[in-house]
């Protein structure tokens, strides 16, 4: 499986892959990285490289912002290593990344992200009216 590094200002990324393991079981290779206000760009980097050989073999960070630290940082750990990065993270992308087959690859894995990323971004109360709800 393709480990995953979710990356996000604050508390996010730790809220997220705790939020996730509530729907989708405890994940065998994730982590989650927070980037704090007191923090610069190396920290973060240090403490990415970290959970990076941690997971070993390919991975996928998951970052909030495109343009922010998290994202920059990622990307270019991403370039050195031959590795992706996907922004916009959410419950729905996480949830089906956690549930995704053992022998998904790192480019499969990162286009499962996009999707779900995708589709998990609805107007609700559009999908109660179409359904005679509302």
């Amino acid at each position: 499986m393709v480990g995953l590094v979710v990356v996000a200002h604050g508390d996010l990324a730790a809220s997220l892959l705790e939020s996730a393991a509530l729907i989708a079981g405890e994940p065998e290779r994730a982590a989650a990285v927070g980037f704090g206000m007191e923090e610069g760009p190396d920290a973060l980097r240090e403490k990415v490289l970290a959970e990076v050989e941690r997971l070993g073999g390919e991975v996928l960070f998951l970052v909030d912002l495109p343009g922010g630290t998290p994202s920059n940082v990622c990307a270019r750990i991403a370039l050195e290593r031959n590795l992706r990065v996907v922004s916009g993270v959410n419950l729905p992308m996480l949830v089906e990344l956690l549930l995704v087959e053992e022998g998904e690859t790192l480019d499969g894995a990162a286009k499962v992200a996009l999707e779900a990323g995708r589709d998990g971004v609805l107007d609700v109360t559009d999908m109660i009216r179409d359904q005679g709800g509302g």
